[in-house]
């Protein structure tokens, strides 16, 4: 008797288990939604924006579908899955080393794209060059954008708490970029003016076309690397961050402080100006170079510039062949 009740109970459990996995199949859904310009995406969706009239296509396993939620709230289209409204018994689907990963994808169709703004390890790749007038992008908790490509006429972004992007950008005016945390920013543009900021352990990869202005600031132990075409370059440095800049460009100033180290050898300019509070600086001016050291700076120059000092205090200003 008793093992007649086992075999039922574990045929039950069988049969229970196997219904769960097999309502892990996916789903399709089809989103028609009212016009927005941004987009918000939570949880870890995999995202492709694409042209087109406005909708959304979803693909998600079977029993997660009654738990993400689309919809349109101002100028912004959501996409989220709410996971704390999920039972205990689909959780324990996709826990365990051999569990299964929840299927999580939407096709975005949208004609026109001027906000993005990700959390919780969510991934977005863009089909299509979009168009918009001011763009903004927010990205954290991993969030990642894996390819983007853009023409604005400007454009924000901020990236935090280990988010990636990779964005190529045609900017009519200036563009704005913040990283802070662990995060990590490759960036192809063009502009009139392009502001880098990093802090933290953040990344900056760029390689710029700039009408007017280019400016750098670092702190941390954040890295920026920056090939660039600018009239001017601006860089400010300091903690032990490290800044190199190559390219070509008419005048550069900078400031560094601490422990940081800038290079600018391969950024041959008429005029240098550096005001340095300890820290490295490696410059080529061709024409002159403006200097205030202290607190041990150190400068190193290619070529013969006319110098012109305002003080040189416990610091090294010498040819870059001694370094």
């Amino acid at each position: 008797m008793h093992v007649k009740w086992l075999r039922l109970l574990v045929s039950a459990a069988l049969l229970t288990g196997f219904s769960l996995f097999a309502g892990a199949q996916t789903r399709e859904r089809v989103h028609e939604v009212s016009a927005f310009t941004s987009i918000d995406v939570r949880s870890a969706f995999e995202v492709t924006v694409a042209k087109g009239a406005y909708g959304v296509k979803l693909t998600v396993d079977t029993v997660l579908s009654d738990y993400v939620n689309v919809y349109v709230k101002g100028n912004t289209l959501y996409v989220s899955y709410d996971e704390k409204a999920v039972p205990k018994e689909v959780k324990k689907m996709y826990r365990g080393r051999n569990a299964p990963k929840a299927v999580l994808r939407a096709i975005i169709y949208t004609p026109v794209l001027e906000g993005i703004y990700m959390d919780d390890e969510a991934s977005l790749t863009g089909a299509d060059t979009f168009e918009g007038a001011n763009f903004n992008m927010e990205l954290a908790g991993k969030a990642n954008v894996k390819a983007l490509s853009l023409h604005t006429s400007s454009a924000k972004f901020l990236l935090k708490k280990n988010a990636d992007a990779v964005v190529s950008i045609d900017c009519e005016s200036e563009i704005n970029v913040t990283t802070e945390n662990g995060s990590h920013l490759r960036l192809e543009s063009r502009s009139r003016e392009l502001n880098l900021s990093s802090s933290g352990s953040s990344q900056i990869n760029s390689s710029s076309d700039v009408v007017s202005s280019f400016m750098v600031n670092t702190d941390g132990t954040s890295q920026i690397s920056a090939g660039v075409n600018a009239a001017k370059v601006y860089v400010s440095s300091t903690g032990s961050s490290k800044v190199t800049v190559t390219g070509t460009a008419s005048g550069l100033i900078v400031k560094g402080a601490r422990s940081c180290n800038i290079d600018t050898m391969g950024l041959p300019v008429a005029d240098a100006e550096a005001e340095m509070n300890s820290g490295t600086l490696l410059v080529s001016p061709e024409h002159s170079l403006t200097v205030d050291l202290t607190s041990g700076a150190s400068v190193y120059y290619n070529g013969t510039p006319e110098f012109r000092i305002s003080r040189i205090l416990k610091s090294t200003l010498a040819p870059y062949g001694t370094k």
